[in-house]
């Protein structure tokens, strides 16, 4: 029976992952949730019983200690259904053999007093988002989706309750897979037909902070600032109306920040282009204030758990997860924490389940999975705005000349006093001009540059990349067209995140480099090192004054040339 039941649970949660990745598409990145929405008839479902079976674990301890923010939203659902509340401390639930069966008992039950008393799990879009407090939700960077460096936003009304149930808005463009290339042509250059789109908040986790790996900010927008029956009567009418989305300027986060500034009457309206961290930022501006939590990513949760661990703790959590024969029984609870969370890691995001994943969860449970109370929530503080200002201008002086760059996107990770696990760039549009005995002239032009190092980790060999295009100057001087792309390794060690990129660079001639570094947050300034073949070496100082201010120190030895020495000011905004 246990044979059955725990292969039982790995084809479910299996189709649920599937599912899953085909009917999640959101904005630009291209996923979208399991959506029960469509244009002028958008009706909310719990979908609980996808919460119980994706939680079991989690609401299994919970339910044992009675206490939890899982436990109080399962509690606030089983009220809904008429379910009697004692049926969470049936001892026959807590003894079954293994989470699928808790999955199914548990269903069973809710099921028969749902079906007494002819409850449904779903409502009415007003009566759905009424009562509840207003968040802006931002999602951060996920490394796969280049656009996602902007992030993404949704908007949620936040039930204390019943928190995992709490309703989160988007506006979506329902992209088919057999229209995919025509209707993203259209979605660039025209638009596309867009819906709103009403999820519970449990799968909005679920995908973010698992599937993709994404930390997720919660913004409270204060009721004094801005009127929620406003932003709801925004969306209310929006169903009347037919939508259209381009990717562009009529997106996801356009339709928010119209909402937003229905609701408050407060932002800046001349704006062609939105992006969630502009959405962000203003609502810092307007509220400085407000409350803010985060969630993070199953990847930066791993990773704070399995990094303190010494070697031979390291060694055993990564036996634990992929030794299907080691014997892990008896191994203590915190180093089983650590490697549930591992396993997970592989399965949820990596897409790469080990035979480990169903005996670990049985064994150790999974007492992270879900909330034992509401986050922590703090004030807007000028670190969490670096990641805000995504335009720059700079100037360099060095002995021979001085020169200025000015970037449209100039998106960085190390730029930032955050700390991040792995490391991410985004530039676009960046000119640089220099001058030169009173004659000023085009450097480079960077039409579009974007770098995902993720290091290695004892759970998954992703392999990190940099690409770009533009122009630049070449020995002679002359401006040439340029292409290059690399693809390799990275790894964490000391802190430093060090990485090997094997290259190919199209210009007025064709070479095959290999680049090799480091980048390192060492708390009062970051620093960085590069080299092209061993020959042309970077050495780089960044300090990171505020979100609006920056400076630079960095020496270049290329083969055959005295090292050059430059001090470089940027302002963000």
């Amino acid at each position: 029976m246990l044979a059955q039941g725990l292969k039982g649970a790995q084809l479910a949660l299996k189709r649920k992952w599937q599912q899953t990745s085909q009917l999640v598409l959101l904005c630009v990145i291209g996923m979208l949730f399991h959506s029960s929405a469509i244009a002028k008839d958008v009706v909310f479902s719990d979908d609980l019983d996808e919460f119980i079976l994706h939680n079991s674990p989690a609401l299994i301890s919970q339910i044992k200690h009675q206490s939890g923010v899982g436990f109080n939203s399962l509690k606030k659902q089983l009220e809904k259904r008429g379910c009697e509340a004692n049926l969470l401390t049936d001892t026959a639930l807590l003894e079954q053999k293994d989470n699928y069966g808790f999955f199914l008992y548990l269903k069973a039950k809710i099921n028969q007093c749902s079906k007494q008393n002819e409850v449904s799990d779903k409502r009415e879009f007003r009566a759905t988002l009424e009562g509840k407090s207003p968040y802006l939700l931002v999602a951060d960077v996920n490394l796969d989706a280049p656009m996602s460096y902007f992030g993404h936003s949704l908007l949620l009304f936040l039930d204390e309750e019943d928190f995992y149930f709490s309703p989160v808005l988007s506006v979506l463009a329902p992209l088919e897979s057999k229209q995919l290339f025509s209707q993203t042509l259209k979605g660039g250059f025209s638009s596309i037909k867009a819906e709103i789109n009403l999820t519970p908040l449990h799968q909005v986790i679920s995908f973010y902070n698992n599937y993709e790996s994404r930390s997720l900010r919660f913004i409270k927008l204060p009721e004094d600032k801005f009127d929620s029956e406003k932003l709801i009567n925004y969306f209310d009418q929006a169903l009347n109306d037919p939508l259209r989305y381009n990717f562009f300027v009529k997106n996801c986060a356009t339709y928010l920040y119209e909402a937003l500034d229905q609701a408050c009457d407060c932002l800046d309206e001349n704006r062609s282009i939105i992006s969630p961290a502009l959405m962000e930022a203003q609502v810092y501006q307007q509220a400085p204030e407000t409350q803010v939590f985060e969630l993070k990513s199953l990847l930066a949760r791993f990773h704070q758990a399995y990094e303190p661990l010494n070697s031979f703790e390291q060694r055993t959590v990564r036996q634990m997860i992929l030794d299907q024969g080691f014997q892990y029984q008896g191994i203590h609870q915190d180093l089983g924490d650590v490697a549930v969370l591992g396993t997970r890691l592989s399965f949820e995001t990596y897409k790469t389940p080990y035979p480990s994943y169903f005996g670990l969860l049985d064994t150790y449970g999974n007492s992270t999975g879900l909330l034992d109370g509401l986050p922590e929530t703090q004030l807007p503080n000028d670190q969490m705005r670096d990641k805000l200002n995504l335009s720059s201008f700079g100037v360099s002086t060095n002995k021979d000349e001085n020169s200025a760059r000015f970037a449209l996107l100039d998106y960085r990770s190390f730029y930032q006093r955050q700390e991040s696990i792995n490391s991410a760039s985004l530039a676009a549009g960046v000119v640089e001009l220099s001058g030169i005995e009173d004659t000023s002239r085009v450097e480079s032009v960077t039409l579009l540059e974007i770098t995902s190092l993720k290091p290695l980790n004892a759970i998954t060999k992703k392999a990190s990349w940099r690409f770009g295009t533009g122009a630049q100057r070449d020995q002679d001087n002359q401006l040439n067209a340029y292409f290059n792309y690399g693809i390799g390794g990275s790894m964490s060690a000391l802190g430093a995140k060090f990485y090997l990129l094997p290259s190919i660079e199209i210009s007025n001639l064709t070479n095959l480099p290999v680049y090799s570094g480091f980048e390192t947050n060492m708390g009062f300034v970051s620093l960085a090192y590069e080299n092209k073949d061993l020959l042309d070496h970077e050495l780089s100082f960044y300090k990171r004054l505020n979100s609006a201010f920056a400076f630079e120190y960095q020496a270049v030895k290329q083969e055959r040339e005295e090292t050059s020495h430059t001090a470089s000011v940027f302002y963000y905004f």
